[in-house]
């Protein structure tokens, strides 16, 4: 029940972010194909912000009142510990930055570097969930296990995103 929560809360945050993303598409893909570094910067920082709004509020709300969003949608079920509201904090962080990074990459046609990552993920994901499993460090060690995978596939987009679309866009035409 805890972790099935912790990540609705994640995933359902994905949702929003489309909110902030979307409208920012076509100026980002028409400044990546004209090679207007600054512009595409200047668009993907638009929707960083535009996402962030959400993920600080939900970040505020979780750590100054987490317990009780918590007890409102579990009732006496569960309680989740204080430490995964943490790692969920961080967990929304990262996925704010890797929707950020991942829109801007499929949108401008990156999908080799997606597929990159995700296929990290899976393999990591894999040895993360047996070292779990192995260790027997519960369901705030799978959480804490799982947000340092998904941190390190986000800054593998962020990694994509400065030297593939950020880069690109620097180079003139020829």
């Amino acid at each position: 029940i805890i972790l099935d929560t912790v990540f609705k809360i994640f995933r359902g945050a994905t949702l929003i972010y489309a909110a902030g993303l979307d409208p920012l598409v076509p100026r980002q893909t028409r400044a990546f194909a004209e090679r207007d570094a600054a512009t595409l910067k200047k668009a993907t920082l638009t929707a960083a912000i535009l996402c962030a709004i959400p993920t600080a509020a939900l970040c505020a709300l979780l750590l100054f009142a987490g317990d009780r969003v918590f007890a409102l949608l579990l009732g006496q079920a569960a309680t989740v510990p204080r430490e995964a509201t943490y790692i969920l904090v961080v967990l929304l962080v990262a996925n704010m930055a890797q929707n950020v990074a991942s829109c801007l990459l499929q949108h401008t046609g990156f999908f080799r570097e997606i597929a990159r990552v995700a296929t990290f993920l899976v393999a990591a994901m894999a040895v993360m969930t047996a070292v779990v499993l192995m260790g027997g460090f519960g369901i705030v060690g799978f959480i804490a296990g799982y947000a340092a995978v998904y941190v390190a596939g986000a800054a593998l987009y962020i990694a994509y995103v400065v030297r593939g679309p950020f880069r690109i866009a620097a180079t003139p035409k020829t």
